[in-house]
């Protein structure tokens, strides 16, 4: 999948764990610079590409942080893509629901870069 199309998922799950993991904030760059990234209909294809990468290696400025964030089907299917990467959600939690973590589903789906080129740094940084 290309960036633009996994990016409305990134940007669910962030804005989700912004809300929900307080543990987040102890990265106080990462985390402040996170709250910047912008809404999907906004969004370049290079961005998208960019942003995408920096789930899996960010060079001090990205979204490294949000690596183990776990996807469950209700975020799938507010981004419509639960009939693409349901299948992915294969670990199942203490609450019942499957889910799969962010970095995995990034790795496995993305077909862009998995460790950001200087073009993708200096997208990132200028956000």
């Amino acid at each position: 999948m290309k960036g633009k199309e996994i990016y409305p998922l990134v940007y669910e799950i962030v804005k989700r764990a912004q809300k929900e993991n307080p543990n987040l904030k102890n990265f106080v760059n990462s985390y402040e610079w996170s709250k910047r990234i912008p809404k999907p209909q906004f969004i370049t294809d290079e961005l998208a590409g960019a942003i995408c990468t920096s789930v899996s290696s960010s060079p001090g400025v990205g979204l490294e942080i949000y690596y183990q964030e776990k996807v469950y089907l209700k975020e799938l299917q507010i981004t419509f893509l639960d009939n693409e990467l349901t299948y992915l959600l294969c670990e199942s939690g203490s609450n019942g629901k499957n889910f799969r973590i962010l970095g995995e589903i990034i790795r496995t789906v993305f077909d862009g870069r998995k460790v950001p080129n200087e073009k993708d740094k200096q997208l990132l940084t200028s956000l």
